[in-house]
């Protein structure tokens, strides 16, 4: 709440009510990544969820990395198709690293494209199983959403 910091952006931001991004079909990827990067589908590599692999020989989802792992999910997906920075990769480059970043979304798409490269974690609710997921690109699943998914309130 410092004078250079969210200060500032409540006291001299501007709320604009009526913004349009031309985005041929949008996808919940697309758009999230649009708002997160500032860049159209073309130049973050996030156009379509689905693209063509020519070395597996098929359609993949674009989040899909085999170097990754999930956790609580069977998908292996990471944001490295992701070609442009997020406002929260630039948060980690201001600061040097300090800065804590984390992504929380209903859906992996949306968790993924709004954590960028160089974020903490992303947790999103897996569409198989109900319970709040993430990749290993990220590290491990932070405890209290753990312990959420092993309980009996969880899925």
């Amino acid at each position: 709440m410092g004078n250079d910091g969210l200060k500032r952006i409540l006291n001299t931001a501007s709320l604009k009510s009526n913004v349009s991004f031309p985005l041929y079909q949008p996808n919940e990827g697309s758009a999230t990544a649009t708002i997160f990067t500032g860049a159209y589908p073309a130049q973050s590599g996030w156009g379509d969820i689905v693209a063509y692999d020519r070395n597996a020989r098929r359609y993949l989802n674009i989040m899909t990395d085999d170097a990754c792992q999930g956790i609580y999910t069977r998908d292996n997906y990471s944001p490295k198709n992701l070609f442009v920075e997020t406002l929260g990769d630039r948060l980690k480059q201001a600061s040097g690293g300090s800065s804590l970043v984390y992504s929380v979304a209903p859906s992996a798409q949306a968790a993924i494209a709004s954590s960028g490269l160089s974020a903490d974690g992303a947790y999103w609710i897996d569409d198989a199983i109900a319970s709040w997921a993430t990749s290993n690109y990220y590290g491990s699943m932070l405890p209290q959403l753990e312990q959420y998914n092993r309980s009996s309130d969880g899925p």
